[in-house]
């Protein structure tokens, strides 16, 4: 009899020594962690940060849309209170999803709509404005790019496994394909990351495989690449396939490094954890689902090696030990007008 991972019960388990062993080296490198890499809890705080500036709150640039003296100004401060909510808001709430911490939904669905209710005002506005026709279709295409993922972002946070809500996420979804090749990376990824999560969160695991490919080169951006990396694994352990979502993740795992060699020890140090974390996911998924099969002793070994890679660490980790997600579409362009754009202001 065959167990639902494909796999006998006598058939011996390849991958054991393999864990073992990084569990070993993982709980070494724990040791000579400096604990002042520990990492502030994020916040939840509406606001954006430019370079050698003070952060501007998302209700500074709602308040900047409400006096603007022309419907271009409006319409390119609406476009930055919207992406103001999709980096802060919105970001907070599907980070904590990644991570698995709790019920999102309600600040996803409220981030989301307020983005989704600027993109319509911004919309509105940018119809009465004089701008040049290439002018207007550069902010049309913001618009419908951030459009696009709110939807999305919106759909996820009403509890999509069945009815309407699963039908309204599997259709938001399926407008993320027209960004799957575009020339920004960033873009491209992230397009793949959330139609990939909403298959998942939908119970179509086989689809998120079709679309999170197996690919280990080093990501365009690389929080986003991860992510969408995990939640492969995920897909897979989903439909039963614990050995290769391991697999994959022990590859990652000695890939993860390098990947974020250009970042602080910090944010080094979360990335190698979210990879950890998962793959303790994974294991003890496993456990249970050879526990229902009968599979006892097989189950005891893959809980005895989710313990043994968790070390002292607390389970569940806070969304402080693993890595935040950051925006939630890279590279989103900043949909501001040039001055020499602008229609002409009155005295």
């Amino acid at each position: 009899m065959q167990n639902r991972a494909g796999l006998s019960p006598s058939t011996f388990n390849p991958l054991r020594p393999l864990l073992v062993l990084l569990v070993v080296l993982v709980s070494a490198s724990m040791v000579v962690a400096d604990v002042s890499t520990q990492p502030a809890p994020p916040t939840t705080s509406s606001s954006v940060e430019e370079p050698g500036k003070d952060p501007i709150s998302c209700e500074a640039l709602e308040e900047k849309a409400a006096h603007a003296g022309t419907p271009a100004a409006r319409c390119e401060a609406l476009l930055e209170a919207a992406r103001c909510f999709l980096d802060s808001q919105c970001s907070t709430a599907l980070s904590k999803e990644l991570c698995g911490e709790g019920d999102q939904g309600v600040l996803m669905r409220e981030s989301a709509s307020r983005v989704l209710g600027h993109l319509t005002a911004a919309e509105k506005a940018l119809a009465e404005s004089e701008l040049g026709e290439e002018s207007a279709e550069a902010l049309r295409a913001c618009i419908d790019l951030m459009r696009t993922f709110a939807t999305v972002f919106h759909a996820l946070g009403s509890a999509p496994t069945t009815g309407p809500a699963r039908d309204e996420l599997l259709s938001a979804c399926s407008g993320l394909a027209e960004y799957f090749d575009d020339s920004r990376k960033g873009v491209a990824e992230a397009a793949k990351l959330w139609q990939g999560a909403a298959y998942r969160r939908a119970g179509r695991a086989e689809r998120a495989l079709q679309v999170l490919r197996p690919v280990l080169s080093v990501p365009g951006a690389r929080r986003i690449g991860l992510w969408a990396r995990m939640e492969r694994c995920r897909a897979l352990g989903d439909q039963g396939d614990h050995a290769a979502a391991v697999a994959l993740n022990l590859r990652i795992s000695a890939r993860v490094d390098a990947w974020f060699e250009e970042t602080d020890p910090t944010t080094r140090r979360q990335a190698a954890d979210s990879v950890r974390w998962v793959r303790i996911e994974l294991l003890r998924d496993w456990a249970r689902r050879l526990r229902e099969d009968g599979l006892e002793d097989r189950a005891t070994e893959a809980e005895e090696d989710a313990n043994r890679l968790l070390g002292s660490d607390p389970w569940p980790p806070g969304s402080d030990r693993w890595l935040s997600l950051g925006p939630p579409i890279a590279e989103l362009p900043e949909c501001r007008l040039e001055a020499t754009s602008r229609p002409a202001e009155g005295p």
